[in-house]
Order: structure tokens, then C-alpha cells, then sequence
């Protein structure tokens, strides 16, 4: 999950990726978004974005000048694409061969309801700013 994480918040976001320091207490994400995927195995996936890799990614990909203020509505567009991007590119390294359906990504109104007990979990630095995924495969 880290490489394909890695890979599209560098490519399409232009976003640098790097190991948290463990010391650190964990992130608390403001932003958090859902995909559902069905296949074998089905599941969910989880990403949650500081308020800052949230604005930081949204520019980035929108192409903004550096401090550029992005409407919400823009932000969260950004952000549903990243979480189907990366949702995607983890089922493509794990499955490699398998088919999946995915839900639209949806934008939650605060942290996930359900902490998947099995879930993989993955905090990264993004230059400061901090994103946390969860795949739960477990989910039916």
C-alpha cells in the first residue's frame, strides 16, 4: 500500500512521501473519505488528510500559485480523486489480476465509525503534513 500511496501523491499530486518519524504521536486527519470495493476480496478503504496535506494536495493538483486559497468544494473533489486513485492502485498491487468495483469515494463527516480490527494501516509524512489510509479487506 505504501508504494502505490507513494506513487500517486508524487506523481499526481506532487506531493513528497516520506517515513513518520514513530516518536510522534499519530495524526489526527480533519478530512476523511470512503471507497468501497467489491471483488475478492471486497472491502473498504480509508484515507484521512491533515487540514494542511489536504490545501497542500488540493493546489498541487489543481496547479494553484503557492498560498492560493481553494474553494471546499474543489478541495473535496481533489481529494475524492485521490482516494479512488490510491484505492485503486493498492487492489491493483495486492490482487494483481482480480477485478474490483468501486464506490464513488464519499467525504465523511469525521473519522470512520468502525476501526477495522484487521485493517492495514499506513501513517505517511507528506512534507510535513501527515495522511492516514486504512484498507480493511475484512468489511463484507
Amino acid at each position: 500500500m505504501c508504494e502505490a500511496a507513494r506513487q500517486v501523491l508524487e506523481t499526481m499530486f506532487f506531493v513528497t512521501v516520506e517515513e513518520p518519524d514513530p516518536s510522534a504521536p499519530p495524526p489526527q486527519p480533519s478530512w476523511w473519505l470512503e471507497v468501497d470495493f467489491h471483488g475478492d476480496p471486497s472491502g473498504c478503504f480509508y484515507l484521512g488528510l491533515s487540514e494542511e496535506a489536504a490545501a497542500t494536495a488540493a493546489a498541487n493538483f489543481l496547479g494553484a500559485e503557492p498560498g492560493a486559497a481553494i474553494a471546499k468544494e474543489d478541495t473535496v473533489n481533489v481529494l475524492r480523486e485521490m482516494a479512488n486513485m490510491i484505492c485503486g492502485a493498492t487492489l491493483s498491487r495486492l490482487e494483481n489480476g482480480r477485478s474490483f468495483e468501486l464506490s464513488s469515494p464519499r467525504l465523511l463527516e469525521g473519522a470512520p465509525l468502525r476501526q477495522p480490527d484487521a485493517a492495514c494501516i499506513l501513517t505517511l509524512d507528506c512534507g510535513g503534513a501527515e495522511a492516514r489510509l486504512w484498507l480493511d479487506s475484512d468489511r463484507r
